[in-house]
C-alpha cells in the first residue's frame, strides 16, 4: 500500500532562524527579555532571571522577537 504522505523539508512551510547572539554590553538590567538557552526549562520558558536589551536594540534585531503561537527549540543546554 503506498502512502498518501508526501516529503517536503520543513523550510517550505515554515521560516527558521537560528539564535542571536547580543553583544554582553547591550544587556541591561531591564528592558526587553532576552531568551537564553537557561530560560528553557521544559516545557516552558522562564523568564526569572531574564537578561534585557533595550527596545532600541530589539528593534534592531525584531526579526528575532517570540510572538505569540512561535515554537521555539532548544538545540543545546537544558532540554
Amino acid at each position: 500500500m503506498k502512502s498518501s504522505w508526501k516529503s517536503a523539508k520543513l523550510g517550505e512551510f515554515i521560516e527558521i532562524l537560528p539564535g542571536f547572539a547580543f553583544k554582553s554590553k547591550d544587556f541591561l538590567l531591564n528592558g526587553v527579555p532576552v531568551v537564553k538557552i537557561s530560560n528553557v526549562t521544559p516545557p516552558c520558558v522562564s523568564l526569572e532571571k531574564a537578561t534585557y536589551v533595550s527596545e532600541e536594540i530589539a528593534d534592531q534585531h525584531s526579526d528575532y522577537i517570540l510572538c505569540c503561537g512561535d515554537v521555539l527549540i532548544a538545540m543545546t543546554g537544558s532540554h
